[in-house]
C-alpha cells in the first residue's frame, strides 16, 4: 500500500508539472480525481479483503468483482482524460494509445487480461514520456534580416 501511495504522489507531482508546462488545467485535475479514486480504492481495498475473509459467501465475492469493476473503470476513464490531454499538448502519440490502453484494462480488471493490458499501458507511458519533445517557442519562426 505503501509503494502503490509513493507512486500516486509522484505521479501526482508530474502531471501538475505538466499541467504547469502546458497550461492545461485538465491534465491537473483529470490526474486529481486519478489520485482520489486511487486513495479511496486503497482504502476500501481492505475491507472488502476482510469481509470475503470472514464470510466467504457469493455476495462478498460479487461485491469484491463490483468493487474492482467500478474503481477500474472510473480510474482507467481518468487515466485516459490525462494521457489524452497530455497527447495533445505535447505531440507524443504514445500517451494517447497508453491512455486508451489504461481505460481498457480498467475495463477488464475484473479478470487477468485486464492486468496485462494495464501493464502495456504503462509501457507505453514510458515510451511517451522517453520520446517527449519540449514545446516549441512562441517565437515568431519568420525572422527580418537586418
Amino acid at each position: 500500500i505503501v509503494s502503490n501511495m509513493v507512486v500516486l504522489f509522484l505521479f501526482f507531482i508530474a502531471m501538475r508539472g505538466f499541467a504547469k508546462y502546458y497550461e492545461d488545467s485538465k491534465i491537473f485535475q483529470n490526474s486529481l480525481y486519478v489520485v482520489i479514486l486511487n486513495i479511496v480504492s486503497l482504502i476500501i481495498g481492505p475491507i472488502f479483503t476482510h469481509f470475503i475473509g470472514q464470510y466467504p459467501s457469493l455476495i462478498t465475492v460479487v461485491l469484491g468483482l463490483v468493487y474492482v469493476a467500478i474503481f477500474g473503470i472510473l480510474s482507467g476513464f481518468f487515466f485516459r482524460e490525462v494521457f489524452y490531454a497530455l497527447a495533445e499538448k505535447s505531440g507524443e502519440q504514445h500517451f494517447k494509445h497508453a491512455g486508451w490502453l489504461l481505460f481498457i484494462g480498467g475495463i477488464l480488471a475484473v479478470i487477468v487480461i485486464g492486468v496485462l493490458v494495464i501493464f502495456l499501458g504503462r509501457i507505453f507511458v514510458l515510451l511517451g514520456f522517453y520520446s517527449m519533445k519540449p514545446k516549441n517557442s512562441q517565437t515568431n519562426p519568420i525572422q527580418e534580416n537586418p
